[in-house]
């Protein structure tokens, strides 16, 4: 007998991307990273904390700490989960 978890329901198949989104990844994972150095320097000169955000990537939705978003309203920041 196959038991899934989550009440019977099937488990979602693994997230496949293309070739062409993974060179998207890489390049907003790079900016990022770019941006976030920059802060940090310019926080620390300052004599304040800078902690830095985490990027979630998403196709159709995405649940946060701010609520539900679609891809529509395209990149935000959520202070309630620093994503």
């Amino acid at each position: 007998m196959d038991e899934t978890q989550g009440g019977g329901q099937q488990p979602e198949e693994p997230f496949q991307t293309t070739p062409e989104e993974e060179k998207l990844v890489d390049f907003v994972s790079w900016v990022l990273d770019d941006i976030q150095k920059t802060f940090a320097a310019e926080f620390q000169r300052a004599g304040l904390p800078y902690q830095r955000a985490k990027l979630v990537l998403f196709r159709d939705q995405v649940t946060s700490a701010c609520g539900a978003a679609g891809a529509q309203m395209g990149p935000f920041y959520c202070p309630g989960d620093q994503k």
